[in-house]
This record gives structure tokens, sequence and C-alpha cells, in this order.
């Protein structure tokens, strides 16, 4: 399965793509975790570029503000393969991102997202479509940082104005935000109820790498992520990160890698 995966991250996407357009999950009933997705409705998704999926720039609420980057927050237990994900999620549902606000628990940054979900792909369907996903990562102040770390009263040498107005940005190498108003395949995990996430809450696995977005009607696209060739024990991702998949190439995916 990794070879294949692989193989398609030669072809290289030019979007994320589409997961078609799926029956919407019923509320009422949840469906057999082991029982075959509902059957495709025509799918709705609008065209989504790689320009739109992998875009850096600051959100424009920190627009005039100094923004530090901070790329050392993930230390992966497991690599973010497909495959990985797919066994390591509570969870596998297809909707669309309605809503996006950077948030911190202590001195570390989170994004939460607002998720309709229309289909469950694999695993119990959630009794709410209306999904609220944490993901590591996000932009806090200098100030919020420092002060939930106890170490304000160290740094002499800047107000806390200063502090206020600059904005950590704590992420990964090719990690990036899924869009509101896109679709999306996502591999969620409910939230540990000893943290600080709300009750029913679920985080999205492996960080952000994994994630599918329908960049065109049935047609899916990722970032991809995995083992240096010349070196087992590193990791990389190419030049273009984007891979593709159709919807059929997804369905066998979740078929082949769930337990």
């Amino acid at each position: 399965m990794r070879k294949t995966i692989f193989a398609l991250c030669i072809l290289l996407a030019g979007g994320f793509a589409a997961l078609c357009g799926c029956a919407p999950a019923s509320s009422a009933e949840a469906p057999d975790a082991d029982a075959p997705a509902a059957a495709a409705q025509p799918s709705d998704a609008q065209t989504v570029t790689v320009a739109d999926i992998i875009a850096t720039e600051p959100p424009t609420q920190y627009a005039g503000m100094d923004v530090v980057e901070g790329t050392g927050i993930v230390d992966w237990a497991q690599y973010p393969f497909l495959e990985n994900m797919v066994s390591l999620a509570d969870v596998i549902v297809y909707g669309t991102v309605t809503g996006k606000e950077y948030v911190n628990f202590g001195a570390d940054a989170w994004t939460k997202f607002d998720f309709t979900a229309e289909q469950t792909l694999l695993g119990e369907a959630p009794a709410d479509p209306a999904l609220t996903i944490y993901s590591s990562g996000g932009y806090l102040s200098q100030y919020d940082q420092l002060t939930a770390q106890g170490t304000r009263e160290r740094v002499t040498d800047r107000t806390d104005a200063q502090l206020q107005n600059t904005i950590v940005h704590e992420h990964a190498d090719y990690h990036f935000d899924p869009l509101v108003g896109s679709k999306y395949i996502l591999f969620l995990t409910h939230a540990d109820p000893d943290t600080a996430f709300p009750a029913d809450s679920y985080q999205i696995v492996g960080a952000r790498f994994c994630q599918l977005c329908e960049t065109a009607p049935d047609i899916f696209s990722y970032i991809a992520f995995g083992p240096d060739p010349d070196d087992p024990d590193a990791v990389f991702s190419p030049d273009d990160p984007v891979v593709q998949m159709t919807r059929s190439e997804v369905e066998a995916l979740l078929a082949e890698a769930a337990p």
C-alpha cells in the first residue's frame, strides 16, 4: 500500500480533490461500522487549487503584527501514512469545514474547526453531524505563551504590548489548515476526556498531513509525507507535496487498511 501511495506521488496532483457528494450520515441511527459506505451522490465540490491549499500567509487578523515561525511541534510516534491513519482513527468522515478559530491551551497553540459531516466512511457515525475538531498548531501571542509558561518576568527587554504584538505560529513543515468552505475527508479520534478539550469533540489524527481535500468532484488530494528512501530513519516531503487520488482509490485504500 505504501508503494502505491508513493507511486501516486510521482504523478503529482494539481490540487486537493474531491471525495464526492456522499449520502448524509443519519443522526437518528448510526450505521454498522463494518458496513460499506452509502452510494455516492453527485458531488457539488468546488474546484480548489494547490495554491489555495498551501497558502502560508498569516491570517488577516494578524496583519501588521510580527509573526515568529516555530516548526518544532511534531515528534512522530508513527509516521502519518494514509494507511496508518486509517488504523489510528476512531472515525473517518467526509464533509465541509464551516469555521476555524485559533485557540490555545496553556502555552500550546491549537486550531479549532467547525465541520459538518455528510458521510461516515469508517467507524461509528457521530450522533450530531456538526462536529468540533481540534488540531495541534496555530497562532498565539508571545505574551500568552510566556505567561502560560510562567516565564514572562524573565523577559525584561520587551513590554507587554510588544509581546502581545508578536505572534508565534506553531506548526510543522507541510502542515496546512483545512480551508473553510471546502470539503474534506478527515481522520479523527475522540478527544481525550482527561485533557482540556470539550466533551464530544474530536482531534485530527497525524496533525494535518493526511487530510484529503476534495479539489474537484470525486478527486481527493493530500500532502505526501513519508520515509526518505535513502535514509529509513529520516522523513521527507517531495518538492511538489500534493498527491491526488480518485474516490474509488480512496475507498479501496480504506477497505484494505481498515482493521
